[in-house]
């Protein structure tokens, strides 16, 4: 975007895209650079928060809940209640845990994301300077090492598929993840599938308004190139290809990674012959 390779796209947006379409995007940030729109979010790990709906909705826990916190157990609002809850829940002689929140190295710096963003800070400021080095960043850090105690004790070995598989037993409260995941804890072998609750994974309270923050760990956009001559039939190509209609054709192709949209595209959109010198 910087060295402008790539064409902004608000200009078209305001013109062709439908009312309200941005709204069933979980993430609408990740369309933005620097407040523009530069192109549309279409295969991304969009984190959801699991949890136990056969712990959350005992009527004899949540009246225990209520009476020892004075307020009515249900999904977490924020991370402060999330740990709570899970404080709640651990009780190892009984083989219950608050959770399989992600705790060796390769994974357990997605939920301090998740926790700092929460506290209305991204990783890095408009020009690209840390943000993580402030009173926010070690308090987000000092949260999740303090949950960390009522967790099954198995999260500190536990890597990615170990940890679905513990969590799909079905004495864990909380988890979180993606489609992927999603999949397993639905699937045949888990004991979690008539039980499951997905929601937005917690937030903070940032200028006294309680903000869910829901955390893409990556993912492709859509985007047009600066240089191209079909600007205009591009965008429209995108357009479809991120709707509804558009999103269900590529999911039943079967193709990873938007792979049947961006044939597509080479084939339609940037369509052109060798010699036209067009991307």
């Amino acid at each position: 975007m910087e060295s402008g390779a790539i064409s902004r796209l608000d200009d078209l947006a305001s013109r062709y895209e439908p009312a309200g379409f941005k709204e069933q995007f979980l993430y609408p940030i990740a369309n933005l650079y620097k407040d523009n729109f530069y192109g549309y979010l279409t295969d991304g790990d969009s984190y959801l928060a699991f949890y136990n709906g056969k712990m959350l909705n005992d009527p004899w826990e949540r009246q225990a809940y209520k009476e020892k916190y004075g307020s009515e157990l249900g999904i977490p609002q924020t991370w402060a209640e999330l740990d709570r809850i899970a404080e709640f829940f651990y009780r190892p002689d009984q083989k219950m845990y608050g959770g399989s929140l992600y705790r060796t190295h390769n994974y357990i710096v997605w939920e301090f994301w998740m926790r700092f963003h929460a506290k209305g800070y991204y990783p890095l400021d408009q020009e690209m300077r840390p943000q993580i080095n402030n009173d926010a960043g070690v308090a987000a850090l000092e949260e999740l090492i303090a949950v960390s105690r009522y967790l099954d004790p198995a999260v500190n070995s536990n890597e990615f598929f170990n940890n679905i598989q513990s969590f799909s037993e079905g004495n864990r409260f909380a988890n979180f993840g993606w489609g992927g995941p999603y999949k397993f804890f639905i699937g045949d072998n888990s004991a979690i599938r008539e039980h499951l609750i997905t929601a937005i994974p917690p937030g903070g309270v940032i200028d006294g308004q309680v903000v869910r923050m829901p955390y893409n760990n990556w993912g492709w956009n859509y985007t047009i190139s600066s240089y191209t001559q079909h600007r205009e039939i591009a965008y429209l190509y995108t357009l479809y290809a991120a709707s509804p209609a558009g999103s269900r054709i590529a999911l039943t192709q079967g193709v990873g990674g938007g792979g049947w949209i961006f044939r597509s595209l080479s084939e339609v959109a940037y369509h052109r012959s060798p010699d036209s010198g067009d991307l």
